[in-house]
């Protein structure tokens, strides 16, 4: 699916990308999950992902959420290896 910012989406358009986003199938995830979302990322607001984790966390799924202010994380040294500990520490839990 083809998009850019500012296009009106056909009905069939609109169907696909529901279908594929992730909040369309959180009723079936059961394995606990680990979200890193970025605060400034352009393409995904992160209203989008505290909606999925939410939706998580009222299913009682173990979920974990980190916020990085940028969506590049490999720029900075200190985000990236936040983030790197933080999944070697969510292995080592789940």
């Amino acid at each position: 699916l083809i998009y850019s910012f500012g296009q009106t989406l056909s009905a069939v358009a609109l169907k696909k990308m529901v279908e594929v986003t992730p909040l369309h199938y959180v009723d079936r995830i059961r394995a606990p999950c680990l979200l890193s979302l970025a605060a400034n990322d352009r393409r995904v607001p992160i209203s989008q992902g505290l909606e999925f984790y939410y939706s998580l966390k009222a299913r009682g799924i173990p979920t974990e959420l980190h916020v990085y202010p940028d969506p590049h994380s490999l720029v900075r040294v200190d985000i990236e290896s936040d983030r790197f500990i933080n999944c070697v520490l969510w292995f080592f839990k789940h």
